[in-house]
């Protein structure tokens, strides 16, 4: 189950809209760290294994920094 995937595993995001940004937070126990990953607090960077983006590149304003930021 879903739950077996997370144990032991903190899940954040970044998300602008909130439909999904609520729904993320309750069903999927999802910590939003910010509305864009341009703005997201320095206190994360390198905290990190993983980074993952789904359908991001094309709504980023200049890609190379935003994936430069992740």
């Amino acid at each position: 189950t879903a739950d077996n995937l997370h144990a032991g595993v903190f899940i954040f995001g970044v998300e602008a809209d909130g439909g999904p940004a609520n729904i993320a937070r309750s069903k999927n126990r999802i910590e939003l760290i910010g509305e864009r990953i341009e703005s997201i607090s320095p206190q994360y960077c390198g905290q990190f294994d993983a980074i993952t983006m789904f359908d991001v590149l094309e709504h980023l304003p200049n890609p190379r920094i935003g994936l430069e930021s992740a």
